[in-house]
């Protein structure tokens, strides 16, 4: 086949074949097969495409789980991305040994799907959408975020927990919501 062919052809030509799927899912590069602790086949793969893999009659789409967060909430939708976001999390932080409030995961998970899409606890994510310049300095880059607040000349109305706690303010919920005046 490849006999009169120059090598930089016959090379394209393989690297061509390299990237033609025969057989198998999308996604999927490795299969391993195993059984679970109550001896139910389980297969572990390395990649992901849960949005075949559902659609298989073969595979029980209840039992299917990924830990792509990502690819969960985008096949599955935003509640299904913030459980696999709660289950992760506390997955993570039992295996190392650390005991933490599931109703506390639960907000952070609440916090990271609020607007309908996953949001990481980064400078990028979470803090990027906070209107309060004081908000958006307390997490990361806070010179960067008070010099552009400043630049913009964005005000600081303290409404929010963050903002009250920087400037030493009582914070506006709970006891520091209410105001009494005794009468003379």
């Amino acid at each position: 086949m490849f006999k009169n062919e120059p090598l930089l052809k016959i090379r394209r030509s393989l690297n061509k074949l390299k990237n033609v799927r025969i057989q198998g899912i999308r996604g999927i590069e490795k299969v391993i097969l195993s059984k679970s602790g109550d001896g139910e086949n389980v297969i572990k793969t390395r990649g992901t495409n849960l949005k075949a893999l559902v659609k298989l009659p073969e595979i029980d789409g209840a039992k299917t789980t990924t830990n792509d967060i990502k690819e969960i909430s985008k096949v599955l939708g935003i509640e299904a991305g913030r459980i696999a976001v709660v289950n992760e999390l506390s997955g993570v932080l039992r295996e190392n040994g650390i005991a933490v409030d599931i109703r506390h995961i639960m907000l952070l998970s609440d916090l990271m799907t609020l607007d309908g899409e996953i949001r990481g606890i980064v400078r990028t994510g979470i803090t990027r959408g906070k209107s309060s310049p004081f908000a958006r300095a307390s997490f990361e880059e806070t010179v960067k975020h008070l010099l552009e607040a400043s630049f913009s000349g964005e005000v600081e109305q303290l409404e929010g927990v963050v903002e009250n706690i920087i400037v030493g303010q009582p914070i506006k919920v709970g006891t520091g919501r209410v105001s009494l005046v005794m009468k003379k």
